[in-house]
């Protein structure tokens, strides 16, 4: 395989297609990927893929991804040092303070020139996240890991958060069935924990700063850090004191938002869990939670979602 050596200390340089860069992990110098750099990496993953892949059926739904995402709309933006960056994008959405770019391995925020202090309480609202010491649930693969910051010539500033290529905005699905929102419920009550436990209000949990794995039933919560802040404290614009339980609420109201009664009838529990009010912290909430999907539908099953790249990018 294709390998880049760092300008500054000669070490091998990790290559990220999708975010168009290197980076050294032994100094930390970031090098803009070229266009043969980026082609070399792209034809040796298809190569390997079906080697390194699992079943025949997961294979042809990599490979259609492989072909749609070649296809991609795409955006150049140029740094204060002159490199450029492009990113091949499916989803964009345009916030208060920030664009959101979905590519396939990353998820981009670039923040205009006033909200500059949005971006550096984005920041900084992540480096505060706490974890148990026993983190047997890997939660920390649940909240964004920043891979990059870069300055732009316009003034604005561009944040990089990894992520699977298999994580999708939850805005992207729509409507589910009952069944399927009881797993992202589920996911999201453990990621009102982590807040929970890192004493931390996100005012924004919503189907536009959610993202779901929806092959192996995990979600993660990428955006809105931004308007994050500590408990008791007020809110970016003042206008009231954010409080632990808005997280809890802000659970059900994405549970409302995104459960599609047509499909099939909403357990009473469940509908009951939804219109309830919030337990006093997020560990006691979890437990209702545990105690609603188990009147809703008895012992935990593994209920699969059929999709792939096209259904869910359109």
């Amino acid at each position: 395989m294709k390998e880049l050596k760092c300008a500054s200390c000669g070490g091998a340089m990790v290559i990220d297609p999708s975010a168009c860069r290197a980076v050294c992990h032994y100094c930390g110098n970031q090098y803009v990927l070229n266009r043969e750099d980026t082609d070399f990496y792209t034809d040796f993953h298809k190569q390997m893929q079906h080697f390194l892949g699992g079943s025949q059926e997961e294979y042809d739904r990599k490979t259609a991804a492989e072909k749609l995402w070649e296809s991609a709309p795409s955006e150049e933006f140029e740094t204060t040092d002159g490199n450029v960056i492009e990113i091949k994008y499916m989803h964009r959405v345009t916030g208060k303070y920030a664009d959101t770019y979905v590519a396939r391995r990353n998820v981009i925020y670039v923040f205009r020139r006033e909200g500059t202090l949005q971006c550096q309480n984005y920041k900084a609202m992540v480096d505060a996240l706490a974890f148990p010491a026993a983190d047997s649930k890997n939660l920390r693969d649940f909240f964004p890991c920043i891979r990059g910051g870069y300055t732009l010539s316009d003034g604005r500033t561009m944040l990089v958060i990894e992520k699977n290529e298999d994580e999708y905005p939850l805005s992207q699905f729509g409507t589910l069935p009952p069944r399927h929102v009881a797993w992202i419920l589920s996911r999201l009550e453990n990621i009102c924990c982590v807040l929970e436990y890192s004493g931390m209000v996100h005012p924004k949990i919503n189907p536009d700063t959610v993202f779901i794995n929806p092959y192996d039933h995990s979600a993660m919560l990428y955006g809105g850090y931004e308007y994050a802040v500590r408990k008791n404290q007020y809110d970016i614009e003042h206008t009231h004191v954010c409080r632990m339980a808005e997280n809890l609420m802000e659970l059900r109201e994405v549970g409302r938002a995104i459960v599609d009664e047509k499909a099939e009838p909403v357990p009473g529990p469940m509908k009951s869990f939804f219109e309830g009010k919030p337990c006093e912290d997020a560990y006691d909430d979890f437990a209702l939670w545990d105690e609603t999907l188990y009147k809703s539908y008895g012992k935990r099953r593994f209920v699969k979602m059929d999709t792939d790249d096209k259904k869910i990018y359109g």
